[in-house]
C-alpha cells in the first residue's frame, strides 16, 4: 500500500511541475516558429481568410473583403503579418506573397511590341519532319494559334501585361497583321480596339470616350451586337478605347474588361490573385522594390553609344544588328558594363540602393539568363555578385 501512495505522489508532482512551468508557453513559441528560424530563405506563401482576418484592426476595408483595395495597401499592411509570422528569419531571406486584390482590372502595362521570328514559329507550329530547326508554317493561322504565340513569347507574363503583336497571317495571298492580347487573370486574350466608326455607332461625337462610366455602359452593348453568335460561357473579352482627359492633357488607352455571364456581356471588376515580395531588411520585413525587366530586342541597343566602339567594336555592332549576346564575342564582364549602363538609362529615376533584375538573351550558347544590379550612391548601377 505505500508504494502505492509513493507512485500516486510521485504523478502528481510530476503533473504539478508540468502545470506550473513558467517556460511552457516559450517553449510552445519556439516549437510553432522552428520552421521560421531556419537562417536566410526564400519562401512563397498565399494568403488565407485567417490572414485577411489579422488586419481588422489596421484596415477594416481589407478584413471584410478579404482583398487590399491596391498594390500600396497590400505592401504597408502585409510585413505586419510577416513580422508576427515569421519573424526568426535572417537578414536578406525574401518570401512571395500572393494575394487578393481589387480594382486591378483596368490597369494595363506599357504595351511590349514584338514581331515573330522564325522561333516564335517553332514554338506555336511546330517543327518540319526531318528538321527540328524548321517550322511547319511560318504564320498564324487562329485566334488560338495567335494566344499561342503570346504564351511563348511571354513565358512569365503578369496581370496587366500587354503585348502587341506582328505576325504574318495565313490568307490568300499571305499579309502581315497585327493583335493586341492582354494578360488577365491567369490567361491571355485578343483585344478588340475600337475604330472610329465604332465611337460613332456609340453615339460619340469624337473617337474616344471622356468618361470611364459612359464607356461601361455603352461598350458591353457594341460588342453583344457585334459578336452575337458563338460566343463562350465565361469568355473574357478586353476592349481598347481611347480616353480624352481633358484640354491640354494627352489621351490615353484604357481597358473596359468583359466577361460572358449568363448570356451577356458584364463589365469585370472583381478580386484578382496578385504576387508581391518581401525581404528582411535590418531584421524587418519591407516590401522587395526590385525593378524586374526583361530585355526587348530594342533595349539592346540602348546604350550602344555607351560602348565606344574602339572598346567593343566587334560586340557593339553586333549586339545591334541581332538583339542578343553572342558569346562569341561578348565576355561576362563586357554583359555586366553593358547592363550596368541600360539600367542607367531605362531607370534614371530609380534611387539609391535601389536594386533592378535584368532577364537577358544570350546566343551560341542560346539561354535566358539573370542578372541583379544596384544603384550606388554615385548613381550608377553595379553587379551584385
Amino acid at each position: 500500500m505505500k508504494k502505492i501512495f509513493n507512485i500516486a505522489a510521485l504523478i502528481a508532482t510530476i503533473a504539478l511541475a508540468q502545470a506550473c512551468d513558467p517556460m511552457k508557453d516559450t517553449y510552445a513559441e519556439l516549437d510553432i516558429n522552428k520552421i521560421d528560424r531556419a537562417g536566410v530563405r526564400e519562401m512563397t506563401l498565399e494568403l488565407t481568410d485567417a490572414d485577411y482576418s489579422t488586419f481588422k484592426k489596421s484596415s477594416g476595408y481589407t478584413e471584410k473583403n478579404k482583398a487590399f483595395s491596391s498594390e500600396d495597401s497590400a505592401k504597408i499592411l502585409i510585413p505586419e503579418l510577416l513580422n508576427s509570422k515569421y519573424k526568426y528569419l535572417e537578414e536578406t531571406s525574401t518570401i512571395n506573397v500572393t494575394y487578393n486584390l481589387n480594382n486591378v482590372n483596368t490597369k494595363m502595362n506599357p504595351t511590349v511590341g514584338h514581331t515573330l521570328t522564325m522561333a516564335d514559329y517553332l514554338a506555336v507550329n511546330g517543327a518540319t519532319n526531318g528538321q527540328p530547326s524548321v517550322p511547319k508554317f511560318t504564320t498564324l493561322n487562329s485566334a488560338s494559334s495567335i494566344i499561342k504565340a503570346a504564351e511563348a513569347i511571354n513565358k512569365t507574363p503578369k496581370n496587366g501585361d500587354v503585348l502587341q503583336l506582328t505576325f504574318a497571317w495565313n490568307s490568300k495571298p499571305v499579309k502581315d497583321s497585327t493583335a493586341t492580347v492582354l494578360y488577365f487573370d491567369g490567361a491571355w486574350a485578343i483585344a478588340y480596339t475600337l475604330l472610329a466608326t465604332d465611337y460613332t455607332i456609340m453615339t460619340q461625337a469624337n473617337s474616344n470616350f471622356s468618361s470611364a462610366a459612359v464607356a461601361n455602359t455603352f461598350i458591353p452593348i457594341f460588342i453583344a451586337n457585334k459578336f452575337p453568335y458563338s460566343v463562350v460561357e465565361g469568355s473574357i473579352q478586353p476592349v481598347l478605347y481611347t480616353m480624352y482627359n481633358g484640354t491640354g492633357n494627352p489621351t490615353t488607352t484604357e481597358v473596359c474588361l468583359l466577361k460572358y455571364v449568363s448570356g451577356k456581356w458584364i463589365v469585370i471588376n472583381g478580386t484578382v490573385k496578385y504576387a508581391s515580395k518581401f525581404a528582411v531588411k535590418s531584421g524587418k520585413w519591407v516590401p522587395d522594390n526590385t525593378i524586374k525587366h526583361k530585355l526587348i530586342t530594342d533595349d539592346y541597343k540602348i546604350t550602344i553609344a555607351g560602348l565606344s566602339k574602339t572598346e567593343l567594336p566587334t560586340a557593339s555592332e553586333n549586339i545591334a544588328k541581332y538583339g542578343n549576346f553572342d558569346m562569341r564575342y561578348w565576355n561576362d564582364q563586357q554583359i555586366e558594363k553593358y547592363l550596368g549602363l541600360f539600367a542607367g538609362v531605362r531607370f534614371p529615376d530609380a534611387i539609391t540602393d535601389q536594386k533592378c533584375e535584368l532577364t537577358y538573351v544570350t546566343f551560341s550558347p542560346s539561354a535566358t539568363l539573370v542578372k541583379v544590379f544596384v544603384k550606388n550612391a554615385e548613381g550608377k548601377f553595379e553587379i551584385i555578385k
